[in-house]
C-alpha cells in the first residue's frame, strides 16, 4: 500500500506511482518495476496489499495489542486498511484467470478507536496526529477488496483467539 505514500487518498490501480527518492514506499515500487522489466511471463499480475494481521506477524498495533507491547504508543487518531493472509490463497485464485496486471487488495478503512472500542480497550494509546489511509480498487463497485464490517469481524475474531495464548 506504501507505494502510494504522499498521495491523495482514494488512489487505486489506475495510478501508477513513480519512483521517488528516500520514499518509504519507493522499493516496492522499484521492486514492481524490476520484476516486471526483468520477467518475460505474459499473465504477471502484481498483488498489493494494505496493512497485515495473522498468524506468524509480528509487527503492528494488532499484534501490540494482543502482546500488551507498548499499546501506550498506539495512536487512536488513525485509520488503517487491514488483510488478514489467511484470506491471500482464496483472494488470488479468485483473480487467477483475469487479465489485468494490478491488484489493490485494499478493504475499507477502519479507524483505530473503533477498533479498539469494539475490544472495549479505549484506555489505551494517545491521540496524536491524524494518520490515514484509504486507498482503493477498481476492481469491486465499492472501490473496496473487503467491507468496513467484515475487516472489523476478522480482526476481533482474530484478536479473540491469540489475545491469551
Amino acid at each position: 500500500i506504501d507505494v502510494y505514500e504522499n498521495i491523495t487518498s482514494g488512489a487505486d490501480e489506475e495510478l501508477l506511482p513513480e519512483l521517488r527518492y528516500f520514499s518509504y514506499g519507493n522499493n516496492r515500487r522499484f521492486f514492481e518495476i524490476l520484476v516486471k522489466d526483468q520477467l518475460t511471463y505474459n499473465k504477471l499480475k502484481v498483488i498489493r496489499l494494505p496493512g497485515l494481521y495473522g498468524k506468524y506477524l509480528k509487527k503492528n498495533i494488532i499484534f501490540d495489542y494482543i502482546n500488551n507491547h507498548q499499546c501506550e504508543s498506539i495512536n487512536l487518531n488513525s485509520t488503517y486498511q487491514w488483510y488478514n493472509l489467511v484470506n491471500l490463497v482464496d483472494d488470488l485464485d479468485k483473480i487467477k484467470d483475469e487479465e489485468r496486471e494490478f491488484y489493490n487488495f485494499f478493504p475499507e478503512p477502519l479507524s483505530t478507536k473503533e477498533l479498539f472500542s469494539a475490544l472495549n480497550a479505549s484506555e489505551i494509546g494517545y491521540e496524536g496526529s491524524e494518520v490515514l489511509y484509504n486507498y482503493k480498487t477498481n476492481t469491486t463497485e465499492t472501490g473496496y477488496w473487503q467491507d468496513k464490517d467484515s475487516v472489523l469481524r476478522g480482526v476481533l475474531e482474530f484478536v479473540n483467539q491469540n489475545r491469551n495464548k
